[in-house]
């Protein structure tokens, strides 16, 4: 209790008692882990907004190296966009079409509906099984929406802008490139649509569709319902204690360099070093008589710290605005941790140093005198 108590002195000094209680890309990263930690504070009682957010933190959180997207791709350099939709057999071929060129990047857009990243990789991975080399594969949403791409088999060029449809095989995109100068190469075979949601953008809309202000509102609002009051007994008669903080040190005390500070059975006062200048009070704010006494105890030569033990609870921030503006200073709500310190037994209590400036009165009083009125 008295080292607690010494850290107490030594805040009070220094702070005026302020007694407050896949693999995306980088971009995509951001994004999504920013818009996580908004569906995180929502997601406490919306089962669907729990799945988006353990998607987001699993795709911020991720980045399996077999995965990684080449950073930006050179002349010569393809990207086959892929999708579920085209059926296991067909990406397995598209995977051993690719297998051992070293110059296309395999590229989906993001997993199922439902399915979490951990079984996209698992999924990918058993479709992979039994080729040898591996293929390039990426998880990169944001290369679909840079390039528009809503059909699968697509395959482009990035370096020259030149696309084709309906084939994963990079020989036919060479081929026809070769016989063509126009940038779009047709459709050559049959096409799916993209079915894998773009989990970014899926986040980025869920959390427009949020009243974020009533939200807040409501947690503001709802507050004080939920703030822990101590239960500080009523004083029943007057009654003046002394507290002396002086501790005895145990062990010897050294700085960072070991050099001897104080040995081992020195006796510490920190009001000798850092006087106590305040004066605390520390009373119920939902009491008319208490308020009353803590006005009348403000004191004119010294700083003042206002403690209450709680406010209405019902009429929440508005009780919290009036306590400050009845007094016009600022009001701390009482913690366990003060309370303990200086062993608040009952309110109000007033809490200053003695005359002899080592130690610590603290008297509980009786009001009986009502606030006046306003």
């Amino acid at each position: 209790m008295m080292r607690r108590l010494i850290l107490s002195v030594l805040g009070i000094a220094f702070a005026s008692m302020a007694y407050a209680q896949q693999t995306p890309s980088p971009d995509d990263l951001e994004a999504i882990g920013r818009a996580a930690a908004i569906l995180r504070q929502q997601s406490s009682s919306n089962p669907l907004m729990r799945e988006l957010t353990n998607q987001a933190d699993q795709l911020a959180n991720h980045q399996p190296r077999q995965s990684r997207p080449a950073a930006l791709p050179q002349k010569g350099k393809l990207l086959v966009f892929l999708s579920a939709s085209l059926g296991d057999e067909a990406l397995k071929r598209a995977f051993v079409a690719a297998s051992g060129d070293a110059d296309v990047t395999i590229v989906f857009r993001g997993a199922l509906p439902g399915e979490k990243f951990t079984q996209v990789t698992q999924r990918l991975a058993g479709l992979l099984d039994g080729i040898d080399p591996k293929p390039n594969v990426a998880i990169h949403p944001k290369s679909f929406r840079e390039h528009g791409i809503t059909l699968a088999p697509t395959i482009l060029e990035p370096a020259t802008g030149k696309v084709i449809r309906g084939t994963f095989r990079a020989e036919t995109f060479r081929e026809t490139a070769l016989k063509s100068g126009e940038t779009d190469l047709g459709t050559v075979g049959p096409t799916n649509q993209i079915i894998e949601p773009d989990l970014a953008q899926l986040i980025k809309e869920r959390v427009a569709e949020i009243d974020l202000e009533a939200r807040a509102k409501t947690s503001v609002n709802s507050y004080w319902r939920r703030a822990p009051f101590l239960d500080i007994p009523k004083a029943t008669e007057p009654r003046v204690r002394r507290l002396d903080p002086t501790v005895t040190t145990e062990n010897d005390l050294r700085d960072h360099e070991g050099r001897l500070l104080a040995p081992a059975g020195t006796k510490i006062n920190p009001l000798a070093a850092l006087p106590f200048a305040s004066r605390l009070l520390i009373f119920d704010g939902a009491d008319a008589a208490e308020r009353q006494w803590a006005k009348e105890q403000i004191a004119s030569d010294r700083k003042t710290i206002l403690i209450t033990t709680r406010i209405d609870r019902e009429v929440g921030w508005p009780a919290w605005k009036d306590l400050h503006q009845a007094f016009g200073l600022p009001v701390y709500l009482l913690n366990a941790k003060i309370a303990e310190c200086f062993g608040i037994e009952a309110t109000p209590t007033r809490i200053e140093a003695a005359p002899d400036g080592h130690t610590l009165l603290i008297t509980e009083d009786v009001p009986t005198a009502q606030e006046s009125p306003s």
